[in-house]
């Protein structure tokens, strides 16, 4: 166990002495965060994250603090979302079946049906959370994010040799995929936070920005914290990140209800001026994040990634070659060549399903909690951000912004159960006062 581990360990300890769920609740979602740090090894070098391990003991918790007794979800709205995901965690099993390779991919599979699990869980914890409790918990953790972005960049940028202070809390994986612990002058001058990754960072960070936009009742609390996303996102030098951000943030202008026409045209005004002014002055920038990445390196290697996807996908086209068994630099090539056709169609329904509403309704603040929508953007913003050149359905980062739309699921449902019995009790009184009439 590393060093990090015991301190993961303490942390679980104390969750589990806690009656109250919400511990453990909180302590999942900030250890998704944690991409980079190992609570032990396997065989000396695979390292197991706390990532899997804290939702594993989530649901531990969850089903010890139920006493294993499950109450039935009436009028359930993420129903279809549920049922794409089990439909998708069937098709892993079977397509490893069928390729002979379901052995050697168990603990991948494991991990992500471990996800699959908690985000089904999540929901049922609602109650004990609260919305402004979750508002607290999530923006915590975004402030959490953002400090040791901060905190990472001024290390690796200005004094190298203090990273032996972060190495062993937040960067104890050793993997080549961590920048942190390599020697790469132009990763050493881009913020990637607790990531591996600037690219696999912004799934998180742009999500965080559109929850965080969506409290416009709580703007002015936030808006230092929204700033300072800006600028991380900015100093990502991620293309991923700058993708992401623009095209959620177009689903958000056009979908958002609340907004009248002329901010909508002010917004986009302002942010084609922005654009401009970034264009004009940080070309040099531009062009090797976005105007040159198709010619680079990892451009070429990319587009390689993505023809041998589609090799796979052409080899089966129903079932693919099997989880993990093959990797494109999109998670669409990745789905396409390891689970075929049917396991895109699972993805695809599974994703629209969970984030439809906020699409084709847009806000409305009658209708929904201000927090349901902004999580909603943020599904939309990491799923944008699986599809331009994070290719991993597990992403630890993807399932953190999962786990909460689950959980505003449950809150939206204890709103609506909570209505009908007002309504209800207002109809039986008035029945109560004609009979006495």
């Amino acid at each position: 166990m590393t060093i990090f581990g015991v301190i993961w360990a303490l942390i679980m300890l104390y969750c589990f002495k806690k009656a109250d769920i919400k511990y453990m609740f909180f302590a999942t979602l900030i250890f998704m965060t944690f991409q980079c740090a190992n609570v032990l090894y396997l065989h000396g070098s695979s390292g197991v994250g706390p990532q899997v391990l804290t939702s594993i003991c989530f649901i531990a918790k969850f089903f010890i603090s139920s006493k294993f007794k499950f109450t039935r979800i009436r009028k359930d709205k993420s129903l279809l979302a549920s049922l794409s995901l089990v439909a998708l965690a069937i098709l892993i099993i079977v397509s490893g079946y069928k390729n002979s390779n379901l052995s050697e991919t168990l603990l991948v599979i494991f991990q992500l049906f471990v996800y699959m699990i908690a985000f089904l869980l999540m929901r049922r914890t609602a109650k004990s959370i609260g919305k402004e409790n979750l508002y607290k918990l999530v923006r915590t953790i975004i402030i959490f994010v953002v400090a040791v972005g901060v905190i990472q960049w001024s290390i690796t940028r200005f004094v190298p040799a203090a990273k032996i202070l972060l190495k062993y809390i937040f960067y104890s994986d050793n993997s080549t995929d961590v920048y942190f612990n390599h020697n790469d002058a132009y990763h050493n001058g881009r913020i990637y936070s607790t990531f591996m990754e600037p690219s696999y960072m912004a799934a998180f960070a742009v999500g965080a920005f559109y929850y965080l936009v969506c409290f416009w009742n709580r703007l002015k609390e936030n808006i230092a914290l929204l700033i300072m996303l800006v600028i991380i996102i900015v100093a990502s030098l991620s293309s991923t990140a700058y993708g992401a951000f623009i095209i959620t943030g177009l689903i958000f202008i056009v979908s958002t209800k609340e907004l009248k026409l002329k901010w909508k045209v002010l917004i986009v005004s302002f942010a084609a001026v922005l654009a401009f002014v970034f264009f004009t002055m940080f070309y040099d920038v531009l062009d090797v994040v976005i105007f040159s990445k198709a010619s680079s390196a990892s451009g070429v290697t990319r587009a390689r990634w993505n023809l041998e996807a589609l090799d796979a996908y052409n080899t089966s086209p129903i079932f693919g070659v099997g989880y993990k068994a093959i990797r494109g630099s999109s998670i669409i090539y990745t789905i396409m060549g390891e689970l075929g056709i049917l396991g895109l169609i699972s993805f695809v329904s599974f994703n629209i399903a969970s984030v439809w509403r906020v699409v084709f309704r847009g806000i409305r603040a009658k209708k929904y909690s201000l927090g349901y929508y902004g999580v909603l953007y943020a599904a939309i913003s990491s799923v944008t951000c699986l599809v331009i050149a994070c290719p991993d359905l597990d992403l630890c980062s993807y399932w953190f912004w999962l786990y909460l739309v689950s959980c505003y699921n449950g809150l939206e449902l204890i709103k609506y159960r909570t209505n009908k019995i007002v309504m209800f009790d207002s109809f039986s009184q008035s029945n109560a006062s004609l009979s006495l009439q």
